[in-house]
């Protein structure tokens, strides 16, 4: 968790391919979640972040977790009255 926390906030700011490569390079065990931490953070998929889960091999997992954000987002729950 404190790998995911330190990552939190670098993806969004590397400017080029070649720094983002760099980055995923860095961090193959924690690429995952710190994508899907910064998608459920932005609420939506933004560009940066698909270029990052195609560098890193996720861009299939990156597509279904913004489905399943967006479902979630336009379904509203029920929650139960006290």
């Amino acid at each position: 968790m404190t790998a995911v926390i330190a990552g939190f906030g670098k993806l969004w700011k590397l400017g080029s391919d070649e720094e983002a490569l760099d980055y995923v390079r860095a961090h193959p065990a924690h690429l995952e979640p710190l994508l899907l931490f910064e998608l459920v953070h932005e609420g939506e998929p933004a560009s940066w972040m698909r270029r990052i889960a195609a560098l890193g091999g996720l861009e299939n997992r990156f597509e279904t977790w913004a489905r399943r954000l967006q479902i979630s987002v336009a379904t509203p729950t029920v929650q139960a009255q006290p």
